[in-house]
């Protein structure tokens, strides 16, 4: 992972995007691929949870912001709790919204 200075703007990813990107036409996993930008973004789309796989994240060099829509009060600390381990002491912020399953 690329450290961001604080005069940088954020680095901005969606996991489902990452994710996408890792696979080649035929599905493969393609070997120059294999690594997503940020460590947040890989926990993210390795998640058996699909709404966490849809969270955008932006990262500085203080901060790691989660946003998007889940279900549950549940998904939102378990997406919260998954990155923690990978934010290399940055703040978690977290602002992922509770949403009715229509809105999702």
């Amino acid at each position: 992972m690329t450290a961001l200075t604080s005069t940088a703007p954020a680095r901005y990813t969606d996991a489902n995007e990452v994710d996408a990107l890792r696979r080649d036409d035929a599905g493969q996993l393609s070997d120059e691929r294999k690594q997503p930008n940020s460590p947040a973004v890989s926990v993210l789309a390795e998640s058996s949870v699909s709404e966490l796989r849809r969270l955008r994240v932006e990262e500085s060099d203080q901060s790691i912001y989660l946003s998007g829509r889940v279900r549950s009060f549940y998904h939102k600390q378990l997406a919260q709790e998954a990155i923690r381990p990978v934010a290399d002491g940055r703040q978690v912020v977290n602002r992922v919204d509770v949403c009715d399953r229509g809105q999702i």
